[in-house]
């Protein structure tokens, strides 16, 4: 039906109700500052003037949304959110129930869920028809306090008791491995000893089977060792008599420092070999004395440089220019002497250092030829090279401008154009040079 307005004029707050078809009533309030009606819905019998709507003019849905299985209010007639609200507020009181003595059933049954014992101050749950702790008493905390406490004590005296008899054992095995040790080191001293006295008797077997004796004759057998500790002298022929088998096995040996540093090493010894079978005797000890023993090697290579095209020799260093040699290095501008116009000889390792006192950082000149072509009589430098075969390999020659010599070098400028060479040069290679006039 239409809503029927009161008569005028309208006083502003003037309020009027309707009840309306579906039951509800239909509440208007009048605002002259906006000159309009406010309009609000109650239910029939709801408290609401004025346009205020209370909890008791509030529908509730006695539905759970969708998702959400449990209803509080199963079994309950609630209607209004004023009947919700006072019903929640029972259930909240009925969650904690405080007292000495449990709380009483309530038409047969429990509607508290938990009870705080104000006697015991312990919180208990009711479940299944019976009251069940949650929580431990402070009495039951202290006594279960002192248990600890005293469980904690006896674990302490166990753990002492332990570690001093860890010790008292540490000790006992400590003097026991000490008497081992003592045990050992006596038998030790006995089993020495009695070598000792094994080897004092078999040298004395020795000494006695090998024992050179005065004015008698001695032969001494083969298999033993015969060891002199003084001066060996004889005023007759000491004579070593090889086996006549082929055996490289030395029969007689010098030991000494040999050339190379090796101590106790055969100096001088001799030995069997050949086919047939002939007494060899080697040398390697130094060759510094005049009175010196040489060797096939030593005189195989003194045969071999008074036989070469050049004597002295030097590790190269190709494409090095303006650089002075290290000790036995030689620096070339290129890697061939055709192309090459200044190359650097070292004097050091030949006996040839400083051989001008006093020179300055200028260098002196010992040769300068400034005639330009050729069949001028200049001076030549030529460059060999040993193949590893034996044979010698002419490298290159040119003819010399001029040569300098510094306090331990000397630079060599050749003449352009007076310059042959028969191949590259390798670095680290080392090659002879000749200087006519000079080496």
């Amino acid at each position: 039906m239409a809503f029927k307005y009161p008569d005028k004029p309208w006083v502003d707050g003037q309020t009027v109700r309707r009840e309306m078809d579906d039951k509800t009533v239909l509440i208007g309030k009048y605002s002259t500052a906006k000159n309009l009606w406010a309009f609000s819905r109650a239910q029939a019998g709801g408290n609401s003037s004025g346009g205020l709507t209370t909890t008791a003019d509030v529908f509730t849905l006695n539905e759970r949304p969708a998702g959400i299985t449990r209803s509080p209010f199963t079994g309950e007639h609630i209607i209004t959110q004023q009947e919700a609200n006072w019903f929640l507020q029972d259930q909240v009181e009925q969650i904690l129930f405080v007292g000495d003595s449990p709380p009483p059933l309530v038409d047969g049954e429990q509607v508290f869920t938990f009870w705080f014992d104000s006697d015991t101050l312990e919180l208990l749950l009711y479940y299944n028809e019976q009251w069940f702790p949650v929580s431990i008493p402070p009495a039951q905390i202290a006594t279960l306090r002192q248990e600890i406490d005293a469980l904690y004590e006896d674990t302490t005296t166990n753990r002492l008791n332990i570690a001093i008899t860890q010790q008292e054992l540490d000790l006992k095995v400590l003097e026991t491995k000490e008497r081992i040790d003592e045990v050992e080191a006596t038998a030790n001293d006995a089993e020495a000893t009695a070598n000792a006295a094994k080897d004092a008797a078999d040298a004395a077997t020795n000494a006695s089977a090998n024992a050179a004796l005065v004015n008698e004759n001695n032969t001494f057998s083969s298999s033993k060792t015969n060891t002199f500790n003084g001066t060996v002298e004889s005023n007759k022929v000491i004579s070593v008599k090889s086996p006549s088998n082929n055996s490289q096995d030395p029969n007689f040996e010098i030991l000494g420092t040999s050339r190379t540093g090796t101590t106790n090493s055969r100096v001088l010894y001799t030995f069997n070999s050949g086919t047939p079978t002939r007494l060899q005797a080697r040398y390697r000890g130094p060759l510094v004395h005049d009175d010196e023993l040489v060797n096939k090697a030593y005189v195989d290579n003194l045969i071999s440089i008074a036989n070469a095209p050049a004597r002295y020799s030097w590790e190269v260093r190709t494409n090095y220019p303006g650089h002075f040699p290290m000790a036995n290095k030689c620096n070339m501008d290129t890697n061939k002497l055709s192309t090459s116009e200044y190359i650097y000889l070292s004097f050091q390792g030949f006996g040839m250092d400083r051989p001008i006192q006093a020179v300055d950082a200028n260098g002196v000149t010992v040769y300068h030829h400034s005639s330009g072509g050729t069949g001028h009589q200049a001076m030549v430098l030529s460059c060999w090279f040993k193949h590893t075969d034996g044979t010698w390999k002419w490298k290159g020659t040119a003819e010399v401008r001029e040569v300098k010599f510094y306090d331990v070098y000397m630079r060599i400028q050749t003449k352009s154009g007076q310059r042959w060479a028969n191949d590259e040069m390798t670095t680290g290679y080392t090659y002879h040079f000749t200087l006519s006039g000079l080496f």
